[in-house]
């Protein structure tokens, strides 16, 4: 999908346009745009998960041209659009919040189609309260995302995923720590890669101590970028589970 839905974000953002609030011939409207884009991510979502086909787990590309094909909309009209976005990030933002709203919605239309009480662990244990997309450019002052939350639902032995996904094949670096209340500390290092197969980072957080805050950094491999685009960002905690809490191996501890 990164080839059809952000190709020319990367690309496009050097593009000049005439006013930076009003949209040019060619550009989608800001409605037609947010239904294209959860579609998009839909799909996408899709292609990653253990229910799509092989053949089209392997061929995103027709996924994305059939979402573009059922909004009557061309590839060269999306990349116009998202060229424009990229002379004007606060429409960006704008439309990539209403689309996190839009993901959610359908979401919970599911869930209740499905007769389900309430969301799924993903959604509910969901702590994550920034923005969930984010670029970064060279021009940036910071070349990272960063976090530091305190945190009282995560219960001794519960595992925290912070999950991300870079755009056009770039990777970051990711660090995920966990301070406990007895003033100690632990944390993980993982390489993100923006690829259906990416590692998430994940934390194994002790059973005998009691997690107070979260903290991590996402660094670009290779230095500050020209332009990154990362999205889906999200994190979680999962209840502990004696396999992957075994797996884990020896944690060590730093003292703050």
């Amino acid at each position: 999908m990164k080839r059809i839905a952000f190709s020319a974000l990367a690309s496009g953002a050097l593009l000049l346009v005439s006013g930076c609030n009003g949209r040019p011939d060619g550009v989608l409207s800001h409605k037609k745009m947010v239904e294209v884009m959860t579609d998009m991510q839909i799909a996408e979502a899709y292609s990653r998960s253990q229910y799509a086909p092989q053949d089209m787990r392997e061929n995103t590309e027709a996924l994305g041209d059939g979402v573009l094909a059922a909004h009557s909309v061309t590839r060269e009209e999306l990349d116009s659009t998202l060229s424009w976005y990229g002379r004007n990030l606060d429409e960006y933002d704008k439309m990539c919040r209403e689309v996190d709203v839009m993901l959610l919605k359908r979401q919970k239309e599911l869930v209740k189609a499905a007769g389900a009480s309430k969301p799924d662990v993903a959604m509910e244990s969901d702590m994550w309260a920034y923005p969930r997309h984010f670029l970064l450019t060279e021009r940036d002052l910071a070349d990272q995302i960063s976090f530091s939350i305190p945190v009282a639902e995560i219960a001794p032995g519960d595992r925290v995923e912070w999950m991300m996904r870079p755009q056009n094949g770039q990777s970051l670096s990711v660090m995920l720590g966990v301070e406990y209340d007895d003033r100690t500390a632990q944390y993980t290092f993982t390489t993100v890669q923006g690829r259906p197969n990416r590692n998430v980072p994940v934390l194994q957080t002790d059973t005998g101590r009691q997690a107070v805050r979260l903290f991590g950094i996402a660094r670009p491999v290779g230095g500050r970028p020209v332009i990154l685009r990362v999205d889906s960002v999200a994190l979680r905690s999962l209840p502990y589970d004696s396999v992957e809490y075994a797996r884990a191996g020896r944690r060590r501890f730093i003292k703050l």
